[in-house]
């Protein structure tokens, strides 16, 4: 069977958002990031910033010296996940099998639907039309037979509309499209190499020929061969971009992959702090750490899942950086058994003597809590006391805020 994949996509989707938060700022530079410091990255921008000249990953400091106009808002997570999740849920009513790919992307796969809802291009037509009545928000949507041509045809069609590339038409597709559409290339690291043999459409590469492309890309050259003919065997799958858990109760468990929550992959649990002023001070550094590990086990105890595995990153002044990775003994909600792996992953990562500018904490592979795992621990008093100060510490944080109470060590 045929397959028809189907690829929904709204661009800078949370600027949008913003714009329909703030009407005044409908036609103005606008620019969204992740924290409000002057250090924080550009991480979505209008189309009115770009023609002045900013870009995404520019500091805020550096854009509003560029264009003094601009608006600089922070990242309305909230608004973000309810919009996309309601989106996610109108789409499933059309088929289970689906893959979130990242704000404001969506893959569907139609494949076997035909006499329930018509065509795929008719359906994804549908399915555009109703986003926009209900949410106000236009996008694109594009059908092919598999995920890599449906994502170009998306982005090819632009902010509005539907597109279709007929089965078979593929390679005839992709031929014209800049070499930046294949996602096996790191166009990046490569955009010199490309140049000085006058590659610049994905046609090029396929006159090379596998032979040619091995000696460019070496042991990716036969997957980059595939992707310039528009062949792409990858399944439509939910785990093939991690949700958040905030998105996976706006959906509803029974929504994720055939009544099957487990098989939808969560998102790791991300803390990061950039440093007011650039810091050494190990004491100062793990108080801070301190700070960041209470919020994520709070973020963790409310949504009742759990994690054993914490990568920690720091990054330098002169941008270098320093990663490793701690893993517990056993499933954890609770900051007395993170912070003594993770202080120990920090003395093992920071080994140069220069100031830092920004620490992240990554909680990975979080489930739900184990039915052992209890708020209240049975393993003894002194445990059950430093749980009993911590929630009644989160429940004065619930009621007076995040600084109304904090350990003298982290002040």
């Amino acid at each position: 069977m045929e397959r028809t994949i189907a690829h929904f996509h709204i661009p800078s989707l949370p600027i949008i958002l913003e714009q329909i938060h703030r009407p005044e700022l409908k036609d103005r530079p606008i620019a969204i990031a992740l924290s409000r410091s002057p250090r924080a990255r550009i991480a979505y921008l209008s189309s009115e910033a770009q023609k002045e000249g900013v870009s995404k990953g520019m500091p805020v400091s550096a854009a509003t010296k560029i264009c003094p106009l601009i608006s600089v808002a922070t990242l309305n997570s909230p608004l973000l996940v309810k919009v996309e999740s309601s989106i996610i849920k109108k789409a499933l009513q059309y088929t289970p099998l689906w893959e979130y790919q990242g704000t404001g992307k969506l893959y569907l796969d139609l494949t076997g639907t035909k006499n329930l809802w018509g065509i795929g291009i008719d359906v994804a037509h549908r399915l555009r039309k109703e986003i926009k009545k209900d949410f106000g928000l236009s996008g694109s949507v594009a059908v092919a037979s598999n995920k890599l041509v449906s994502a170009a045809a998306s982005r090819v069609r632009g902010i509005e509309g539907d597109y279709e590339v007929q089965h078979g038409q593929e390679a005839a597709f992709m031929g014209p499209l800049p070499v930046e559409f294949l996602p096996g290339v790191d166009f990046m690291r490569m955009n010199s190499l490309l140049e000085d043999l006058n590659i610049g459409l994905i046609r090029d590469i396929v006159d090379l020929g596998i032979d040619n492309l091995r000696v460019i890309f070496g042991s990716s050259s036969h997957l980059i061969y595939q992707q310039a003919l528009g062949i792409d065997n990858t399944p439509v799958h939910p785990s093939g971009h991690p949700i958040t858990s905030d998105m996976m109760k706006y959906i509803g468990t029974d929504f994720i992959h055939g009544s099957c929550a487990k098989c939808q992959v969560l998102a790791p649990l991300t803390e990061e702090f950039l440093l007011g002023e650039d810091e050494n001070d190990d004491q100062k550094l793990l108080a801070t750490i301190y700070r960041m590990i209470e919020r994520a086990s709070s973020r963790l105890r409310i949504d009742k899942l759990v994690s054993k595995e914490i990568i920690l990153t720091i990054r330098y002044v002169d941008k270098a950086e320093g990663a490793g990775r701690a893993i517990l003994p056993s499933p954890s909600f609770w900051e007395f058994d993170f912070y003594p792996s993770i202080k120990k992953l920090f003395t093992r990562v920071y080994k140069r003597r220069v100031r830092l500018r920004s620490i992240r904490l990554s909680f990975e592979r979080r489930y739900p809590t184990p039915r052992q795992l209890s708020f209240f621990s049975s393993h003894g008093n002194a445990l059950n006391k430093k749980t009993k100060i911590i929630r009644a510490i989160d429940d004065i944080r619930g009621r007076f805020g995040d600084t109304a109470i904090a350990f003298g060590h982290t002040i």
